[in-house]
């Protein structure tokens, strides 16, 4: 992991696109890693302003956007994960971050957090917690997948780690007070 930091950290002012910087951290891993070892990644720039949003999945769970309007979109266009083949080609994707829309990036612990009878948590479930809790503050997105996760789960141990980064479009433009 210290490795892609410092990779992405190197090539991110160094180029013009996300495909260039992506491909220049994979030959970088592709180079500098065992054989047997890869790297998922999910790399994404977002206009606070527009709302547009350039990413790149390199083999990562394809994250959710959860658009207000009540649709789902899966942010699945990129390539092979990082490390694995030096020449590999990698598509950037475009969308548009909508006002009061939800972007859920997440790791497969989420995912595969099972019940106690063995079944995954999955894709579904999580997009119908963002969906149900989508006037939600990101922060309080968070809280419904971890309170989801657990009530699922019933203590049993997670199998990976679970991570989730959740972003929202603010619906409303907050207004500060003049200060006289």
């Amino acid at each position: 992991m210290s490795s892609l930091h410092a990779a992405v950290h190197a090539q991110a002012g160094s180029h013009d696109t996300l495909v260039e910087t992506i491909s220049a951290v994979n030959r970088y891993l592709a180079d500098n890693i065992p054989p047997n070892r890869f790297v998922t990644l999910f790399y994404a720039e977002l206009d606070p302003a527009s709302g547009s949003l350039s990413f790149l999945n390199a083999g990562h769970n394809p994250p959710l956007i959860v658009h207000s309007a009540g649709t789902v979109e899966q942010l699945a266009s990129g390539g092979l994960p990082l490390g694995i083949k030096r020449d590999a080609e990698y598509r950037e994707g475009r969308t548009q971050l909508q006002l009061g829309d939800v972007l859920v990036i997440y790791s497969d612990g989420v995912t595969e957090a099972a019940s106690p009878s063995g079944e995954e948590f999955g894709p579904t479930r999580l997009y119908e917690v963002v969906s149900r809790n989508i006037d939600a503050s990101a922060a309080g997105v968070r809280d419904r997948i971890e309170s989801a996760l657990t009530k699922f789960s019933q203590g049993t141990q997670a199998a990976d780690d679970i991570t989730l980064v959740i972003v929202k479009r603010q619906s409303e433009t907050r207004q500060f007070p003049a200060v006289r």
